[in-house]
């Protein structure tokens, strides 16, 4: 990486990850509103992405897809959004079968067309809605905070061990053809670099939070999990970008590239977080 490279990423993570843990701190609509937009503008890169004659239903597919994460907002609580989400999909896709039939020939994929809509509102819709449920899932608002501060934090943590760990050492490739770069030393220089910011959460709420329910035991096996998890998203949005023969997938972050590759490695996090929260009783 280049030093100026280097610089820009530093400078980002200087100013945006105050300005990140204060807007999730605020919650509520701000939050929401952020999370909803950033779910929009990472779908429009998806849909930037696609290519061979797809079309996505951009004009179908934004909307819906900060309409989940507002939804949310407005109704978070799992039993009531959960139904939501599942009426806007299929909204989504009726509109889509509406618009394959003024498209319907071969040459235009109306099939492929439709599966790229319904996929981008999917793909970040949902994640960044389970976002927001994370943070309203406790009335204490550090608490809530820190539900969802510690999947974004582990993830994150991780990408950028993964990615020093294998740039000093790695050797063996771990998936060459989706992506070149990542290397096996690098994959599990991520895992430990995970664990070790879910212990340092962990050790940080027993000090100055004592009633947040991941302890250390807990912390080790979700960050794992969120570890693993944040690699497969990271993955598959390499394929993504291969596919459609892009280095990055947009350009929002200096130094960072676009939204999606940043947010790729959250994405499956988020979702797996809120649920293994839920089983074990520590959220309602």
């Amino acid at each position: 990486m280049a030093e100026g490279e280097v610089e820009r990423r530093s400078v980002v993570a200087l100013f945006g990850i105050p300005i990140a843990i204060l807007v999730i701190r605020i919650g509520g609509w701000t939050l929401g509103i952020s999370l909803g937009l950033i779910a929009a503008m990472g779908a429009r890169e998806l849909y930037r992405m696609a290519r061979g004659g797809v079309r996505p239903v951009v004009g179908v597919g934004l909307p819906a897809t900060m309409l989940i994460v507002v939804y949310a907002t407005a109704q978070p609580d799992w039993l009531v959004w959960a139904p939501g989400v599942l009426a806007i999909i299929c909204g989504v896709a009726l509109l889509c079968l509406f618009d394959a039939i003024r498209h319907p020939t071969a040459a235009e994929r109306p099939l492929e067309s439709a599966a790229a809509t319904l996929f981008g509102v999917v793909y970040l819709g949902v994640p960044l809605g389970f976002a927001v449920l994370l943070r309203a899932s406790d009335p204490d608002p550090w608490m809530g905070s820190l539900f969802l501060i510690f999947p974004l934090a582990v993830a994150w943590t991780g990408d950028g061990a993964a990615f020093f760990g294998g740039r000093r050492w790695g050797r063996r490739k771990l998936a060459p053809k989706v992506s070149p770069g990542k290397t096996i030393v690098g994959s599990v220089s991520g895992l430990i670099g995970s664990v070790a910011m879910g212990l340092l959460i962990a050790f940080l709420t027993s000090v100055w939070l004592p009633n947040f329910p991941v302890g250390y035991g807990g912390a080790v096996i979700l960050a794992i999990a969120i570890g693993a998890l944040s690699q497969v998203g990271d993955l598959a949005e390499s394929a993504l970008k291969r596919a459609a023969e892009v280095k990055d997938s947009g350009v929002f972050l200096p130094g960072h590239g676009g939204i999606l590759d940043r947010f790729d490695g959250v994405l499956l996090t988020l979702p797996a977080t809120f649920l293994v929260l839920s089983l074990l009783g520590m959220i309602g």
